[in-house]
């Protein structure tokens, strides 16, 4: 009898036991925890802004005086308000009375000032200051660097911050509303600061807590921001040097968010509906090696050669390696070139090609479409060679001269000095485009100068591809801004609807 009660005794602890213990949750997805941002590298400085998470810190840690929402119009932000004066010349913007630096300084016009003045300090060409030159005397200051309140027409009165122009640019107000204009302070700490991060002081919403050797940097709310907004207290920001690296830990739930997965894993993540994809604005242009001893010493190959490759990647052959709905032709999107092409076969100038050199940034987006170009040029008896290089390598290689064609990208479409630094600065230059560049030095904008080389297709715009954001079903909330960067202050953590919480 003792041994039978002593059994039921055993047995009635251990189901007591067993709806006690706790269940391994390791490998279970966790909504109520942290927003884990996974991204491809953390910058090395926050004066450089480009698309990505370059352009995505910046407007989480600082504002300017107006913003350009997903919509494409142009609002306040740190102003209350601006006006325009009927000769377009004079810009007046009214600051608000209810903003503070993360230190609990109050942000004045003044501060304003003192930004526009240590932007141009920063400059390490005129040519940085693209935006900024239709201003009345920049350009002066920028070479003289002395008397800076006397020389150039950006002051401020009470709560105005006023700026005038040398000349009516239709394009300034615009220009005011990119990330590089948004107002910081001491350049020298913001250009290292990892070091420094923790006595920077931020304008924006958030401010960076903490970064670890690991990769992982932590934005916290801003204490001192006039708008609380919504937007999670905190957001993890984890570094990986490749996508493959980032997916891995996507899958493994150790990071909820993630941009441009490998492209072999896209339809699975396209099934579970974790897909999210807007218009990039990172451009792929094929520019030239136009030396007289080169291959493509002439206008008619050039332009021969983009038509070649444009109608490859019309292919639906093409299109099974790469959805034509992640890539876009950049010509037909932009009215540059629009002449619709479908031809796949070699123009008979191209036979006469020995072969074809192509260099580029070691990409998965650059293998895919090279790997293509080279095995279709196969199928046309057209020799192409592509040799994918890392950033260091690029480099010397363009310098070197060893090529026939580049390929590379730049992040701004519409933005003529970066296009021009990014692409067609770095090429080497035939006899009629080098005298061509020094008429044009100091007289024309970098617009009409990349203008003027698409024309003679030493540059050719090839395509912009879609910006593609994984998430997972708890992020119940997540806004892109007009470029397609992700708001990182918009990014909200709800409920896994798709999870079984049992």
């Amino acid at each position: 009898m003792k041994r039978k009660l002593t059994l039921v005794i055993v047995l009635m602890l251990s189901l007591v036991l067993m709806s006690c213990k706790k269940i391994d949750t390791t490998n279970v997805y966790s909504p109520s925890d942290e927003l884990n941002y996974g991204v491809y590298n953390l910058p090395t400085s926050l004066l450089e802004s480009s698309v990505g998470i370059n352009d995505e810190l910046l407007s989480a840690l600082f504002d300017g005086l107006i913003y350009k929402d997903s919509e494409g119009n142009i609002k306040p932000q740190l102003s209350e308000s601006y006006t325009v004066s009927e000769n377009k010349l004079e810009y007046t913007f009214k600051i608000r009375r209810d903003i503070y630096w993360s230190n609990g300084e109050k942000i004045t016009s003044k501060d304003f000032v003192n930004f526009f003045k240590e932007f141009i300090n920063n400059a390490k060409s005129i040519d940085d200051l693209e935006e900024l030159k239709s201003i009345y005397g920049v350009a002066d200051y920028f070479n003289k660097k002395e008397n800076f309140e006397k020389l150039v027409a950006i002051s401020s009165d009470g709560e105005l911050f006023k700026i005038r122009l040398n000349y009516k640019d239709d394009k300034f107000i615009d220009n005011l509303t990119k990330n590089k204009f948004k107002i910081k302070k001491d350049f020298t700490k913001l250009s290292s600061y990892k070091d420094y991060y923790k006595n920077l002081p931020y304008s924006g919403q958030y401010k960076i807590s903490s970064i670890e050797e690991s990769g992982k940097l932590v934005l916290e709310k801003n204490p001192k921001y006039y708008d609380k907004g919504n937007g999670e207290d905190k957001i993890n920001i984890i570094s990986y040097n490749d996508n493959e690296s980032a997916l891995a830990s996507y899958e493994t739930n150790k990071i909820n968010v993630m941009k441009d997965p490998p492209l072999s894993y896209l339809s699975n993540l396209i099934s579970r509906n974790e897909i999210s994809q807007s218009p990039s604005y990172s451009n792929t242009f094929i520019s030239y090696n136009s030396k007289e001893d080169n291959v493509f010493n002439n206008s008619k190959l050039r332009k021969d050669f983009g038509e070649y490759v444009k109608g490859i990647m019309s292919t639906e052959e093409f299109k099974n390696i790469i959805p034509s709905n992640l890539i876009n032709d950049f010509s037909s999107n932009k009215g540059e070139n629009s002449s619709s092409i479908s031809r796949i076969e070699p123009a008979s100038s191209l036979m006469e090609l020995k072969s074809i050199n192509i260099v580029s940034l070691n990409t998965e987006y650059n293998k895919e479409v090279l790997k293509f170009i080279s095995e279709q040029g196969k199928k046309d008896n057209l020799i192409i060679y592509y040799r994918l290089l890392s950033s260091e390598e690029l480099e010397q290689e363009i310098k070197n001269g060893k090529f026939s064609v580049y390929i590379g990208s730049t992040d701004n479409i519409g933005d003529y000095n970066k296009i021009y630094n990014d692409v067609l600065s770095r090429i080497y230059k035939d006899e009629s485009l080098d005298k061509k560049m020094k008429e044009f030095e100091g007289k024309e904008s970098k617009e009409n100068i990349v203008k003027y080389m698409v024309k003679e297709n030493y540059c050719i715009p090839l395509y912009n591809k879609e910006s593609i954001i994984v998430k997972k079903n708890d992020i119940k909330e997540l806004n892109k801004d007009f470029y397609g960067n992700i708001i990182l202050s918009s990014m909200v953590i709800g409920e896994d609807v798709s999870r079984s919480t049992e």
